[in-house]
């Protein structure tokens, strides 16, 4: 007889349904599937465990990292919002600082001018061709006054005019009173009280 014959026709000596042989013609008894199926039992059992544990240790890492995700662009969306809102805030300051400078040289041109009120020359001429330099001089502001002076000559002061007696245009034309004088000696360390 061959050597397959004699082993139940496997080469390896194990039973043609791949268990092992039993003696009774290869076939496994119900003592040895019972065993068999609780051992495969509890080896899923093991797996369906564990692959359960992997799976929750798996949507706590998804959802740590969905959170962490969440907060860096939650930190990104913070610094493009404060440095918008440092860019409006820049911009608004740099366009005070622009008036303020064209205000402050209209009102030295105006009254180099002899403009009877140099706010009314800042709010009346046309400083669309005003622009302030690098260096902070502005320019442009003279030829608008002098535009301004053309249109309205009523809001320069003629020129040579010293002022009339009744005016204060000219300096003070009356005598000061008792009050104001007693100010003065007390100021200048020559007042003693009677």
């Amino acid at each position: 007889m061959s050597e397959e014959t004699k082993t139940g026709g496997m080469p390896d000596g194990g039973a043609p349904d791949g268990g092992m042989p039993n003696g009774d013609g290869g076939q496994p008894t119900a003592a040895e599937l019972a065993a068999e199926l609780e051992r495969v039992k509890a080896a899923l059992k093991t797996a369906n465990s564990e692959s359960a544990s992997r799976r929750k240790r798996l949507e706590e890492l998804e959802a740590a990292e969905a959170e962490r995700t969440a907060a860096q662009l939650s930190e990104v969306e913070k610094a493009k919002k404060l440095a918008a809102d440092a860019e409006v805030k820049a911009q608004a300051a740099e366009e005070r600082l622009r008036t303020a400078m064209v205000r402050n040289a209209v009102v030295v041109a105006a009254s180099k001018l002899n403009f009877y009120d140099p706010e009314d020359a800042f709010r009346l001429a046309d400083l669309g061709e005003a622009q302030v330099g690098e260096d902070g001089k502005v320019t442009g502001v003279e030829d608008a006054l002098k535009t301004l002076a053309k249109a309205k000559p009523h809001l320069v002061k003629a020129a040579g005019t010293a002022g009339s007696l009744n005016s204060t245009e000219g300096g003070r034309q009356t005598r000061p009173s008792a009050d104001e004088m007693i100010q003065r000696k007390r100021a200048a360390g020559g007042y003693a009280p009677i």
